[in-house]
């Protein structure tokens, strides 16, 4: 999964403006590259995170790597959002990718493009578990969850009351 994060959105959004009080923007983009790359040490997700830069004088994007997450400013005149829709224009897998905003905007457009849209509010959640250990995994349960990414929904009994075993629901696809 590539998961490309709309970084100042994020930032600006929902817990994490509320958990964070910054007065710097270096400090905010530190403290979300931080979270995304200890989300991807736990999982084996690749990261982008875009900044928006629309309002400097730059003539190109720029690019690096920081820690094994891409760090991706747009150029002068140029939205963040048009740099995650040209990443995902020019990326061969599309249902492999999940952008990370709660811009309305952006989300209503990549998602006619085959991407998954998860909200700010949603990767911050995800992000802030990683102090959480996790249980070991069965090995059904690892091919379920890891290789096909299916998850059965919790809490619910797959037996009737004869014990026989009942229907199962259809699974979800778990993006995460």
């Amino acid at each position: 999964m590539w998961i490309i994060v709309d970084g100042y959105n994020v930032t600006k959004s929902g817990r994490f403006a509320a958990d964070h009080d910054f007065r710097e923007l270096k400090s905010e983009r530190d403290r979300l590259l931080m979270l995304v790359r200890r989300y991807t040490e736990r999982t084996s997700h690749r990261a982008t995170v875009v900044f928006d830069a629309s309002r400097t004088e730059e003539l190109y994007a720029s690019r690096q790597e920081l820690d094994g997450i891409e760090v991706m400013y747009s150029r002068g005149g140029q939205t963040a959002d048009d740099l995650i829709r040209d990443l995902i224009e020019k990326s061969a897998n599309r249902r492999n990718i999940m952008v990370v905003t709660s811009d309305k905007g952006i989300a209503s457009s990549v998602k006619p493009l085959g991407v998954s849209v998860a909200g700010a509010d949603e990767l911050y959640r995800k992000m802030s578990e990683s102090s959480v250990t996790e249980i070991p995994l069965s090995k059904a349960d690892y091919y379920e969850r890891e290789v096909k990414g299916y998850e059965e929904p919790s809490g619910k009994n797959i037996h009737n009351k004869k014990g026989n075993k009942a229907k199962k629901k259809k699974r979800r696809l778990n993006l995460w």
